[in-house]
């Protein structure tokens, strides 16, 4: 039995299904107080989650993949919303685990890259690594929505946490939005084109997580990116002949010095990011991925819309 938030999500919607395939019982925590009869009712913000519903399923793993969106201007309120959606989400189900009296044996819950820093200076990170640059924002929240988790060794529930870069897949998420400006001609490279953009499928994303569960030596932080040195501009390229567009417009570095502090501490964390991560913990215990070249990948995701 599997307990997951942020189940209606980007990629909660997609590896749900996947799971279900595979023979996994999956309940959802549902903000609505009319749940199902297999869900369970919570609210973050509130702290409140039926728990006496939550110990009747007793779920053997939590997956935990609730956050707000970071796409937006980073104004004061958007950043509480951030953090708060992180952290109050992650302290309420990692106390109410610890707490049942049938906790779960696993504890599954996101996080990102930026918590090896938003610039690793072409130093390649491993899960070992400390952060290898600034932490910016999103690190200093990657950092701290981690550090929720370590109430959990208290009744030895095995965590992982899920480092995670790109997530690509036409229905959502970073590549949807790029696909609509790429076809009409407004795709093009960041800054020099030469910083790392670690990515990975959601076909890969659901593979992991299954893979995750089944070898119960893995846990503690993960990367899940495939590990490929992939350039902004390799990758622009890949989309662009995937849409059969030329891919000449260009965001200039010199606009994180003249835009709102809103817009460009937004940009300089993810659009100018240099982060070369490889999943060292899954290559070690015999993961593959599956899709590795961007240019066959991004083929392939673009045919699918």
């Amino acid at each position: 039995k599997i307990l997951v938030s942020g189940s209606h999500g980007f990629i909660g919607s997609i590896v749900c299904p996947h799971l279900s395939k595979e023979g996994h019982s999956i309940h959802r925590l549902i903000r609505s107080k009319k749940v199902g009869v297999d869900d369970v009712y919570w609210n973050p913000e509130t702290g409140e989650i039926d728990v006496d519903k939550f110990r009747v399923l007793a779920p053997d793993v939590i997956l935990h993949l609730a956050g707000d969106s970071i796409v937006g201007l980073w104004t004061e309120a958007k950043k509480k919303r951030v953090v708060d959606s992180r952290i109050l989400g992650t302290r309420l189900l990692a106390k109410t685990a610890v707490e049942s009296p049938n906790p779960p044996s696993l504890f599954i819950s996101a996080s990102g890259l930026n918590n090896y820093g938003y610039d690793t200076h072409d130093r390649v990170a491993d899960e070992s690594s400390s952060a290898l640059g600034p932490l910016g924002f999103l690190g200093g929240v990657g950092q701290a929505w981690e550090d929720e988790t370590n109430i959990l060794g208290q009744k030895n529930i095995r965590t992982i946490l899920l480092r995670t870069p790109s997530v690509l897949d036409p229905r959502g998420g970073t590549l949807q939005a790029q696909l609509g400006m790429f076809k009409w001609g407004f795709g093009g490279i960041v800054g020099s084109g030469k910083q790392y953009v670690p990515w990975l499928t959601m076909d890969d994303y659901a593979r992991i997580i299954s893979f995750v569960i089944n070898n119960k030596s893995i846990s503690g932080p993960i990367n899940i990116g495939n590990g490929k040195d992939t350039t902004n501009a390799q990758y622009t390229a890949a989309l662009g002949k995937a849409v059969h567009r030329p891919t000449w417009f260009w965001i200039p570095q010199f606009l994180l010095h003249i835009l709102p502090s809103s817009m460009s501490e937004f940009m300089r964390e993810t659009l100018f990011a240099n982060i070369r991560a490889i999943p060292k913990k899954l290559m070690d215990h015999g993961f593959v991925f599956k899709d590795v070249d961007i240019e066959s990948t991004m083929r392939r995701l673009v045919q699918r819309t």
